[in-house]
């Protein structure tokens, strides 16, 4: 491994032997290169590789900032750290605005400190290279994702504005992904991807861009010179995909269904060049897949498709092609089989065996539900029957039923006709319906699924949590059991615990009900540990077994129970930090210093010795000051508990004595865990660059943690965030005492008739656009996070009523003025949470609860007045 490599531009020989003999004396062998003149040292950062630069502001051809500003215009992204006899707390900050990651001054450099600031300026700039990364990366193939690839495409566009450069958009969809995953794993799939990511980015020329854009979706955005180039380019593609992978003894491949665009069709947007793309690969893919199509406007062929896949549907009914598999669900206190789930698979005569979602829209979309539930119901029950007389009558089978089944006519008629003919109990057989069903108190449902509760069936509410999520509906509906969505279950075991917060919350609101959990998805034995120690009673997903035929599913039975290990739970993540330069922590520092950096935008919280530890655990701040000197708790100790009071990473402690760096008791607590050391004569412009630098990286590993945890779509956080920063929110404010807190539950009115008319695509835009509108008008100490579908919660801490009712007008006038769109929002409010709430967790757990309760009622009254306004709800706990 190569020294890092340090460029040196500094015109003073004898400030160039001074800082080469400081370099002798660091721990890290730097390669030192110099220029003595700024042209020379941009010559440099231009053909060589640089790791880091020691800029002298004043050089015979550049002073001041200009230097700064034209190393960071030649070497974006280079870590630069200024040299400078000038003492000036103003030029410290400025030469940092311009891009400088550090500020030195001459005469007060030794070995150490000159080792930590270059150290620092390279992870700095190491985190934030990371943070763009991911941001603008698939974190599977590291591929570009949609938000860069839409970069690129404006670029593309506008060299072809300017200069009439074609370009040309290929939608690449994989045809079986989701068969491949089902029959041998995601952990599998996923290593497949990455084969086939790698292949096709070798078909990509330079400077052209492939991009990953879904679990099976690539873009390809390319430059042609004609339009045959584009179309030699999908059917290379195409063969390339279909070439067989040999993957742990297993032999994978699949067609791709591409659509093609070019830019000779005028489009005011750069995205809708993607938006034809899409659409005609849509087209490839309904045509049976294992094609390419080009976009053609009137999607004549899309509807000749969609009428042979109609066909074939109808013939497969007739035929018996269509089939149950069984999942198997799993006690989770035992790990014995408790029943299966029946999912629908279809046998295709030339196409293989193809999951549901490459047919289930269609049968919807042609009526054919009922007949297919009609065919299968008896194939499901005779097998429940088979295995009940063979010893397990306790077994429990679950269908799934679509929205047009549930007030169809005949539905309970029918399942009690065949409970009847096969002498299955009705307790048995669960009835699976989505949230979206009961999105509205709609009668004729609530109707149907009484008399599915008064035959003794169970109802069960699938993927809770992801959709329309009406909490209100496990009162107004005779609902038994709620399915966690899977979506939440992926996140346990992964560091990113929002998730087990949200588990949590809907095991304890269904226990309060009388209503059974089950969590869908688990594939780790660490979400198995999880879910068992949060309370679900049943478990589901690949951990236990893929879907498989009966016979399959008949020899799992026979081979028992399946068990788990134990449980474990991981730490709870932390708030993100505030809009200020910093939150920093003074231990026993007095003088007047918290007010000097105030008056520079940091937030200060300030200790003693006694309460530092407890404070940085409530506070969580950014970087602390910590003194050193003779002290009842042992300095090495409290440096030690400080760092560990962080929720997730470590607290950053700077050190500030009047030891000389190099003395045994600073270098232990330096190899203890200390980040940094200042003295009280240090320059305030020198320990701002200090503390800026820890808050930097303390941001920058927030925020990496933190990307799992964002959505995606809308760039808010995300509902598994939800219920860690709601306790802990409620939790600060308790050192104030007694304070007001209100949940806002807002939903977009009307959204899936966008979605219906105008595209998915437009949906997303606007669901980003709200999203930004929202956060736009909140206060930096308040909380936006996607709640599901199209519902965001606002959290706004120590509040008042009248301050809660004007930041509610406040999202509904400008989403309605900025969005062309309105909004129906619930807000639940307490003004007056009593200590002893905020400071016992299962208490503080069934606040939150009936805050989020509450602001759903509210927000489904809103929506039953009429929409496009609020509606509050005051709460007391005493």
């Amino acid at each position: 491994m190569r020294s890092p490599r340090l460029l040196l531009v500094e015109d003073d020989p004898a400030n160039v032997r001074r800082v080469r003999a400081l370099l002798r004396d660091c721990r890290e062998d730097f390669e030192v290169l110099h220029a003595d003149r700024l042209e020379t040292a941009l010559a440099l950062v231009t053909t060589q590789s640089i790791d880091v630069a020691l800029l002298d502001l004043t050089l015979p051809d550049a002073s001041g900032l200009d230097a700064v500003r034209r190393v960071c215009a030649a070497a974006p992204g280079l870590p630069i750290v200024v040299m400078t006899s000038v003492d000036d707390e103003d030029l410290a900050r400025r030469a940092v605005e311009a891009g400088a990651q550090d500020y030195l001054l001459e005469g007060a450099i030794d070995p150490p400190l000159l080792q930590r600031c270059l150290s620092y300026a390279v992870e700095r700039k190491v985190f934030e290279a990371q943070l763009r990364h991911h941001v603008l990366h698939d974190a599977s193939t590291g591929l570009p994702n949609l938000r860069l690839l839409l970069e690129h495409l404006e670029a593309a566009a506008q060299r072809r504005e300017r200069q009439g450069t074609p370009f040309a958009v290929l939608s690449i969809s994989l045809d079986n992904l989701r068969t491949i995953t089902a029959s041998y794993g995601l952990a599998l799939g996923d290593r497949w991807i990455n084969e086939v990511a790698l292949r096709l980015s070798a078909l990509i020329q330079r400077g052209d861009t492939l991009a990953r854009v879904g679990p099976e979706h690539f873009i390809a955005l390319v430059e042609l010179d004609e339009p045959a180039t584009v179309l030699r380019l999908a059917v290379r593609i195409q063969q390339d995909v279909q070439r067989r992978d040999l993957l742990d003894g297993e032999e994978l491949f699949s067609t791709a269904s591409i659509g093609i665009t070019t830019s000779d069709t005028q489009h005011e947007r750069p995205e809708q060049h993607l938006r034809d793309a899409i659409a005609a690969m849509g087209q490839a893919r309904e045509q049976g897949g294992g094609r390419h199509r080009i976009f053609d406007a009137p999607m004549h062929e899309h509807m000749v498709s969609r009428l042979r896949l109609d066909g074939e549907l109808r013939q497969a009914l007739r035929a018996d092609q269509l089939e149950p598999f069984y999942q198997p669900l799993v006690w989770l206190h035992s790990g014995e089989i408790a029943g299966f789930e029946a999912l629908v698979r279809w046998r295709h005569p030339t196409r293989g065996l193809l999951a549901p979602a490459e047919f289930l829209g269609v049968i919807e979309e042609a009526g054919l539900m009922p007949a297919l539930f009609e065919r299968l119901l008896p194939r499901v029950l005779a097998q429940a029957q088979a295995w009940q007389q063979d010893g397990r009558p306790a077994l429990l089978i679950n269908v799934n039923l679509s929205p047009s089944q549930i007030t169809g006519p005949g539905l309970a008629t029918l399942i009690a006709e065949q409970l009847t003919r096969f002498s299955v109990a009705p307790y048995s057989l669960g009835v699976e319906i989505t949230e979206n069903l009961l999105i509205e108190d709609d009668d004729a449902t609530a109707a149907a699924l009484h008399r599915l509760r008064d035959m003794k069936v169970r109802v069960l509410l699938d993927d809770f949590g992801v959709g329309y999520s009406a909490l209100s509906c496990l009162h107004r509906f005779p609902i038994d059991g709620i399915k966690v969505d899977r979506s939440f279950i992926a996140r346990l075991g992964a560091g990113e615990d929002g998730g087990a917060e949200i588990v949590r919350a809907i095991v304890n609101l269904a226990g309060g009900l009388g209503k059974s959990t089950t969590a869908e998805g688990i594939e780790t034995p660490e979400q198995l540990r999880f879910v068992r120690a949060l309370g679900c009673e049943l478990g589901q997903g690949y951990y236990f077994g893929h879907p498989r035929p009966a016979h399959e599913a008949t020899a799992l039975l026979q081979r028992g129970r399946t068990d788990g290990p134990s449980p474990l739970l991981p730490p709870s993540p932390r708030v993100a930090p505030g809009h200020t330069r910093g939150r920093v922590l003074l231990v026993a520092i007095d003088g007047g210093l918290h007010e000097r950096l105030e008056s520079l935008g940091y937030e200060v919280l300030r200790a003693e010795r006694a309460d530092a530890v407890e404070l940085a655990a409530l506070e969580q701040p950014e970087v602390v000051l910590l003194p050193l000197g003779e002290h009842d708790l042992d300095d090495a100790e409290l440096c030690r508990q400080l760092r560990d009071a962080a929720e997730s990473g470590a607290i950053s402690v700077v050190l500030l004595t009047e030891l000389p760096e190099d003395h045994p008791h600073t270098l232990a607590l330096i190899e203890g865990g200390g980040s940094d050391v200042v003295s009280p004569r240090t320059p305030l412009a020198v320990v701002c660059a200090r503390l800026d630098s820890q808050i930097a990286a303390a941001r920058a590993g927030a925020r990496l943690r933190r990307i799992a945890m964002t959505d995606e779509l809308t760039g808010v956080f995300s509902r598994r965030f939800l219920f860690g920063a709601l306790r802990r929110t409620i939790k600060s404010l308790s050192r104030r005492g007694p304070g007001g807190v209100a949940i806002l539950l807002v939903d977009v009115d009307h959204f899936r008739r966008v979605n219906d008319t105008e595209g998915q695509l437009a949906g997303d835009r606007l669901l980003a656009r709200i999203a930004r509108t929202i956060d736009g008008c909140s206060r930096d100490t308040d909380l936006v996070a996607r709640f599901g579908g199209e519902e965001f919660v606002v959290v706004l801490p120590d509040v008042e009523e009248a301050g809660a009712r004007h930041a509610a007008e406040r999202i509904r006038e400008r989403v309605e003025q900025r969005c062309l769109s309105t909004v129906s929002i619930g807000c639940a409010l307490i003004d007056h949470v009593p200590v002893a709430l905020m400071r016992e967790s299962e208490q503080l757990d069934r606040v939150i609860e009936t805050m989020l309760r509450e602001a759903d009622e509210a927000m489904a009254a809103a929506k039953r007045a009429g929409r496009n306004g609020v509606v509050f709800k005051k709460l007391r706990f005493d």
